[in-house]
């Protein structure tokens, strides 16, 4: 019997692909693929640090633009249960 091999990224990164699409159809943070295949493969180590990630790479300063970044913040945290937080990513901010 031969095993079928899974293509779906783990839970944690097909969350985290799955809230840059809805950042970019919900919000308008389209990024190009490049961008966000990097983002997904380091993601940094705290919700804050990959919400300004995310801005900065859309070309906007976090600190100038805090509603966009509480806005991205919500949204992902609606992707995200408590069980796909690696460690580090959940009790930490920047």
């Amino acid at each position: 019997m031969t095993r079928k091999v899974s293509n779906q990224p783990p839970k944690f990164e097909y969350q985290l692909a799955q809230f840059l699409f809805r950042a970019c159809t919900k919000l308008g943070f389209c990024l190009p693929p490049k961008t966000k295949e990097a983002l997904l493969k380091d993601p940094g180590s705290s919700l804050d640090g990959f919400i300004k990630q995310v801005m900065i790479a859309e070309g906007m300063p976090p600190s100038e633009y805090p509603k966009h970044f509480n806005s991205l913040k919500e949204l992902l945290v609606e992707h995200l249960n408590a069980d796909s937080f690696p460690t580090d990513f959940e009790n930490h901010t920047d």
